[in-house]
């Protein structure tokens, strides 16, 4: 029985498998963060000039209360866009000068590896920041869509819907395409998790910054639920008995939001053309529907 003895090239060969090259991943990390400014600078950019186009309200929206929550909800969304684009774009010039400094500790397998490992907080938050201003962009869009297309009501319910679709496909892909950290949501979580990590322990009384940063962050959900419940409860509780049901929050948002469908406005169309017949004859409602005024 022959027996094949190791040599020195089968040890050399194992031993250079196993090792991994570090390379200085410092110039690929801070051409990543400014590939990220760019197109957020161009979102916040475009946030901000249309936050408040619906500052002017129509005529015939004017008092409406679906239409109302659907302006509120444009300004908001806009806002928020315009937050997480510009705290992308701070935090992805901060950490492009931390990256030009060198040194052994940029060195990594790769970019990502050395990103996770020496700057997770600021390659989570950009991700994740941007991505949503992104998503909060393209909802607050839809919504532009549906009350610009208004008067045109089954072409504005298509079109938001594109949009918002858009948006949907989005999160798909992110979810199937990502590299780290698993899908959106997965990010979210980490995003959430290190950056509550970040404030509490910066929150000290010799950091009032920090812990002022806190209590506003604090704040400001607690008064955004208030603000949403009291917008609900002040266009939706019709009894005005200081709750929404379900049947009232239904009756609320169908009409403005999904709208009737072409079933009820074809009856609606039969039946007003059979109350034109016996009002004024089969001759003149034949001539009113035909021209599409019933």
């Amino acid at each position: 029985m022959v027996v094949a003895l190791p040599t020195l090239s089968f040890w050399g060969a194992e031993r250079a498998a196993t090792d991994f090259v570090l390379n200085d991943f410092s110039v690929a990390g801070a051409t990543f963060f400014n590939n990220m400014r760019t197109p957020a600078a161009l979102l916040a950019a475009a946030a901000v000039k249309d936050a408040f186009a619906f500052s002017m309200v129509a005529e015939d929206v004017r008092g409406k209360r679906g239409w109302k929550v659907l302006r509120y909800g444009y300004v908001l969304l806009m806002i928020c866009t315009f937050c997480l684009e510009i705290s992308c774009i701070f935090i992805a010039t901060n950490v492009g000068v931390q990256l030009s400094q060198g040194g052994d500790r940029m060195r990594a397998i790769s970019m990502v590896a050395l990103l996770t490992r020496e700057f997770e907080y600021e390659y989570v938050a950009v991700r994740f920041q941007f991505v949503t201003g992104l998503l909060a962009f393209v909802c607050a869009f839809a919504l532009r869509v549906r009350y610009t297309l208004r008067k045109l009501h089954e072409l504005s319910l298509a079109m938001m819907l594109i949009v918002l679709a858009c948006a949907s496909e989005m999160v798909v892909y992110t979810n199937a395409r990502t590299i780290s950290y698993g899908g959106y949501d997965a990010l979210a979580a980490r995003w959430f998790k290190l950056h509550w990590r970040m404030i509490i322990s910066e929150a000290t009384p010799s950091k009032p910054i920090a812990l002022a940063t806190a209590l506003m962050l604090a704040a400001s959900v607690f008064y955004l639920l208030g603000a949403f419940y009291a917008l609900l409860v002040a266009n939706a509780d019709k009894d005005q008995d200081g709750a929404v049901s379900l049947q009232e929050l239904n009756d609320f948002i169908r009409p403005y939001f999904f709208g009737i469908g072409f079933g009820k406005r074809r009856r609606d169309a039969q039946n007003a053309h059979q109350r034109t017949r016996y009002a004024g004859g089969p001759d003149a409602a034949d001539a009113l529907f035909t021209a599409g005024r019933v």
